[in-house]
């Protein structure tokens, strides 16, 4: 998935939140946003993901 900044390469789920910081369902016009957005496969060449590639590492002490 391609954001503003960034591109999500792999499994993920969409989900709403609250105020509480809780995941909720879509709401109708979000469901249809991102049924929109997603309902044809994004590629990507193997350059585009080996030049955004990231990975790390939260610890928690």
């Amino acid at each position: 998935m391609r954001s503003k900044n960034t591109d999500h390469v792999g499994d993920f789920f969409v989900c709403g939140s609250d105020e509480e910081g809780n995941l909720t369902s879509l709401k109708e016009d979000d469901l249809i946003a991102y049924t929109m957005l997603f309902y044809e496969p994004q590629e990507f060449t193997k350059e585009e993901i080996e030049e955004t590639a990231v990975i790390e590492f939260y610890t928690f002490e």
